[in-house]
């Protein structure tokens, strides 16, 4: 792959004799300024070889390969929930999932996902080339763990933030969305199949929902600008915000009543 940089890149390489293979250019990107640690066949690598797996299907790699190509273009167009499910993934469908049938313990603990419990938040940015400018630029934003979370979209000309993202507490709140995804994640954690149908339910009728908002308020701005149109997004926002609050509660919802039946302490 055929890559374009400044010219002072090929200057730094040569002046601080940064090409360990000694070969010129073209360089190997991935020698020179690449990580080169023991944990990396935990951390790094497997990662990268999960989402090339993903976006490159018909090519086969081990995911411990410290040679995996640096740079790949996807067979196929990537969408918003393409990024999402990258994103948030744990290995599904190989022996190195943690909550997989497949493979053994060591197997499920070997390798470090992407999605995992230490997610904070999950910001896609997005700049679209279909609206005019003042409409283009959408943060699709999903708080805490990103396995347990649905990603919603946000116009980025706004002057404030809807009140679940922005006043969140140091300590539990289920008003916020950060506490709601660790309480979701936390009922989900010790048994994911029973709640594994709530779980997709929320993430694709949240990126539904917001899609719906967002091509509304699309059509409905056009003819805006200024501190109204920044308003009229800003409460494009704030429904967007309830919308994917309320598919949370309810997914919540769903994994209490359907756990509430399984309770251990049931004669």
């Amino acid at each position: 792959m055929n890559l374009t940089a400044s010219p002072s890149l090929t200057k730094m390489i040569k002046n601080y004799h940064l090409d360990i293979d000694g070969t010129g250019n073209p360089y190997n990107f991935r020698h020179i300024f690449g990580s080169h640690d023991d944990s990396d066949y935990e951390y790094n690598i497997p990662r990268q070889w999960y989402i090339q797996k993903l976006f490159n299907p018909s090519e086969e790699h081990e995911p411990d390969d410290p040679e995996l190509p640096f740079a790949k273009k996807p067979e196929h167009l990537l969408t918003i929930e393409d990024f999402k499910y990258a994103l948030s993934s744990r290995y599904q469908h190989t022996k190195y999932d943690p909550y997989g049938q497949e493979g053994t313990d060591a197997d499920h603990h070997a390798f470090r996902p992407i999605g995992f419990q230490r997610n904070q938040e999950l910001s896609i940015l997005q700049i679209r080339n279909d609206v005019p400018a003042k409409i283009a630029g959408v943060q699709w934003l999903s708080l805490g763990p990103n396995a347990f979370n649905g990603s919603a979209p946000y116009y980025t000309n706004v002057l404030d933030t809807p009140a679940a993202y922005r006043d969140m507490h140091e300590h539990f709140s289920i008003q916020d969305m950060y506490w709601l995804t660790h309480v979701i994640a936390t009922i989900v954690d010790e048994h994911p199949f029973r709640y594994n149908a709530s779980i997709e339910a929320m993430k694709q009728s949240t990126l539904a929902a917001g899609r719906h908002i967002l091509l509304e308020t699309d059509k409905a701005v056009q003819d805006l600008d200024g501190k109204q149109l920044q308003e009229k997004l800003q409460t494009a926002n704030n429904q967007i915000a309830k919308s994917t609050y309320d598919k949370a509660m309810k997914c919540f919802g769903e994994c209490v009543e359907t756990g509430a039946l399984q309770i251990r302490l049931n004669y």
